[in-house]
């Protein structure tokens, strides 16, 4: 176990590397490592010439972070407005980029079946199931932080009200969310996102996109995500690589292990799985946003 937990640490750094050199050009303007005369008025980031995997520049405080994060938003809104004019002579409105979704879902195919399923089958073996249990409820309670900032931008004081009471019970009582004590306490779990806070104040869905390692999702859920996964996510604030890097791995694993049976049931069920998921991710989108209340989904 310790040796996967390494080599599972080992590609997520490995990862966030990229993504570091991604996310700087986003931030600051040019790459950190590439063009380190071109401070674009951060004096404070010094010796950024060599960046070792996942490494912060010296000078970026946590207030900075978070003023990084909502640039990342603005980024994120600039290409969801500039994607409107994209079109394609594709039959499905909401997928004009069809060819290119089903090359990324034969990818994400791929790496599952290669990478995180066997990772995953380890990871249920080895793992006791109330170990298991609450890893899942840790992570779902962190989530919560995010699900109560979408009430409030949502305008659902009442239901806000009653996830802060979850949250805390479950952070006191439940020791930091590995036991789920709030649900027997008549306080159940919400999903609220990003996605959803923008669907209700009017953004279009935009584009439908497989994104790689992550499936299925259209534009706005997307920047929805890096919103709850970035800024509204406590892991985000963890000064510590190795830490933060060690939760999102053990998260992200938790996650794919838990899909296991979907995915079983997506290879006996479906004639076209891209086709299946791509519908059954509007269906429940659909669902998430009107509150339970079932719509009819558009024709393609």
């Amino acid at each position: 176990m310790r040796y996967l937990i390494k080599l599972m640490t080992l590609h997520s750094r490995c990862s966030a590397w990229v993504q570091d050199k991604i996310v700087y050009w986003i931030l600051f303007g040019h790459v950190v490592g590439l063009d380190s005369k071109a401070s674009f008025g951060y004096d404070a980031i010094k010796n950024t010439d060599v960046l070792t995997p996942g490494q912060i520049p010296e000078g970026i405080t946590m207030t900075r972070k978070i003023i990084y994060g909502f640039r990342l938003l603005f980024s994120l809104a600039f290409l969801m407005l500039v994607s409107g004019c994209a079109t394609t002579g594709g039959t499905d409105s909401r997928d004009p980029f069809e060819g290119f979704n089903r090359g990324v879902f034969k990818f994400n195919q791929t790496v599952d079946n290669a990478l995180f399923t066997p990772v995953g089958k380890v990871y249920k073996a080895i793992t006791p199931e109330p170990l298991d249990k609450g890893v899942t409820n840790f992570f779902s309670n962190l989530n919560d932080i995010a699900v109560v900032a979408n009430d409030l931008m949502q305008f659902k004081p009442g239901q806000a009200v009653a996830d802060v009471a979850r949250f805390v019970f479950n952070s006191t009582i439940g020791l930091l969310g590995v036991f789920d004590v709030s649900t027997g306490m008549g306080l159940p779990k919400h999903n609220e996102d990003f996605g959803q806070t923008l669907a209700r104040w009017g953004v279009g869905s935009g584009p439908y996109l497989m994104v790689p390692l992550f499936g299925p999702a259209t534009l706005r859920d997307a920047a929805g995500f890096g919103v709850d996964r970035g800024i509204l996510n406590p892991v985000f604030y963890v000064d510590d690589t190795e830490t933060q890097a060690g939760l999102l791995t053990l998260n992200y694993v938790d996650f794919k292990a838990d899909l296991a049976s979907a995915e079983k049931l997506l290879e006996e069920a479906a004639l076209d799985k891209y086709e299946f998921v791509k519908n059954a991710y509007f269906e429940k989108r659909d669902t998430l946003i009107n509150d339970g209340e079932v719509k009819a989904l558009p024709e393609e």
